[in-house]
């Protein structure tokens, strides 16, 4: 009578609760977030699949999720409320580098700046809500920094400190 392998089986079964409970980042190209001033700190994930921007809770402090629209807008959720991300109305673009956009989400609308000085982004929420600085990679991340910016201003990154001046950040393809 053959012996039923109880040992192959159950080495098996834990490597595939092992596997199912690990995160899964799903897109082919997820991205590290690590702050500048704390690179000691727990990365954040975001996970990027074509025009579609990603982070949920266990990688982030927020599920964010927003996909870059044909009409220049960002659209989505955070924490399933939806959220619009726009070049603000009126605005031609900003002057250079520097362009405003118009966030719409569960806190309301909020304007803010996005300036581009090559791989870096500087973003300004204005003193009261928050400034930031991010590191950018190619592709999505530096042609879009305000999808960026929202999910930064919507908690994915940690908690805002108005009125700091080292809300600085990192992001790298994963595995670089």
């Amino acid at each position: 009578m053959p012996r039923f392998p109880v040992r192959q089986v159950a080495l098996f079964f834990v490597a595939a609760i092992g596997a199912a409970c690990s995160a899964q980042h799903r897109g082919s190209g997820a991205y590290v977030v690590t702050p500048l001033y704390r690179p000691d700190a727990i990365p954040v994930y975001l996970g990027l699949d074509g025009s579609h921007l990603f982070a949920h809770r266990g990688d982030a402090g927020v599920d964010f999720d927003v996909e870059a629209q044909q009409d220049g807008c960002g659209r989505g959720a955070v924490n399933g409320n939806p959220i619009e991300v726009c070049p603000a109305p009126g605005s031609s673009g900003g002057s250079g580098n520097v362009k405003t956009f118009r966030l719409n989400g569960p806190l309301g609308e909020k304007t803010f700046t996005v300036e581009l000085q090559g791989d870096r982004a500087y973003v300004d929420f204005g003193i009261n809500l928050g400034r930031a600085q991010f590191v950018l990679p190619e592709g999505l991340p530096r042609q879009h920094p305000e999808m960026i910016a929202a999910a930064w201003f919507y908690g994915a990154f940690g908690r805002l400190r108005p009125g700091s001046e080292n809300q600085a950040y990192l992001i790298q393809a994963r595995g670089s």
